[in-house]
């Protein structure tokens, strides 16, 4: 039984809890309004009722990622490796290493770099996602990681700054993609410089038109019809215009290919970044 000072506490803390709630969707709010936000809830709802199991059907956006997570870790993996002169054979080689995944999403890609010793932050626009996360990644991996459920502009409030920001499969789906990259930048640390940003996209081609909305939505059903929109697809070098004249340098830009019979990913044998593919820079 609660004493009565028991049941005030906790109706104070859940009114207090709500009302933090509140401010935060006010200012995520007023920010929407703003040509400077990169928050656009049309495409964070696309994402909120994503099966994130392992066992996701085909035609769940999760999937897709399932079968994209190899190819994309083994490019992170590798780049790490050299960027920072790491020993990526032993237990936990990016232990010490700071990385922000913004758009984490179920948490794929930060399951993965905890798991490999890094200390992760996971942002997502979405609370189910993060729910998810919660849900999914065992508790012992998540003392490495810290969970946010919010926006790119809420990690620059804090003030702080990250070896490694990641973003995979996110800007095609924020509102305004140059303020985006600029906001990355900016939590990039650079008192080492080897402070590095990752990002994974689509380019906006006629093949990638054909490929990722005619064949991906319509065809084979990979994800649901309207996850993309073609328009929002981003050139390599209209990423590049952004992060160069904010002090990065283009360290890697591979090209990915995804075969529909095999249901792999793999790296684009003659590196075309046509349809998907992953650019790397660092300070």
């Amino acid at each position: 039984m609660f004493t009565l000072k028991q049941e005030y506490l906790y109706i104070f803390k859940g009114k207090f809890q709500r009302r933090l709630k509140i401010v935060a969707l006010q200012r995520r709010f007023r920010r929407s309004l703003s040509s400077k936000s990169t928050f656009n809830p049309l495409e964070v709802s696309k994402f909120r009722n994503v099966d994130w199991s392992l066992n996701a059907r085909n035609g769940n956006s999760a999937k897709a990622l399932f079968e994209m997570h190899e190819v994309r870790m083994r490019l992170m993996r590798g780049y790490l490796g050299r960027k920072f002169e790491l020993d990526m054979n032993v237990a936990r080689p990016l232990s010490g290493l700071s990385i922000l995944d913004i758009g984490c999403g179920g948490g794929l890609v930060s399951e993965s770099f905890a798991k490999l010793g890094a200390n992760v932050t996971a942002v997502d626009a979405a609370e189910e996602n993060i729910h998810a996360c919660k849900t999914r990644i065992r508790p012992g991996l998540q003392k490495n990681i810290n969970f946010i459920n919010g926006l790119v502009e809420d990690v620059v409030d804090q003030e702080h700054t990250y070896d490694v920001v990641c973003c995979l499969e996110v800007i095609e789906h924020v509102s305004s993609p140059k303020h985006f990259l600029k906001l990355c930048t900016r939590l990039i640390n650079r008192k080492n410089g080897n402070g590095s940003l990752i990002i994974s996209t689509m380019n906006r081609t006629v093949k990638s038109y054909a490929l990722a909305i005619v064949a991906a939505e319509h065809v084979f059903g990979k994800v649901p019809v309207g996850t993309h929109d073609w328009v929002k697809f981003v050139k390599p070098s209209e990423i590049e215009e952004v992060i160069h004249a904010n002090g990065l340098n283009t360290e890697q830009l591979s090209g990915m290919m995804y075969n529909p019979f095999l249901r792999t990913w793999h790296l684009h044998p003659t590196n075309s970044v046509d349809v998907n593919y992953m650019l790397i820079a660092s300070t």
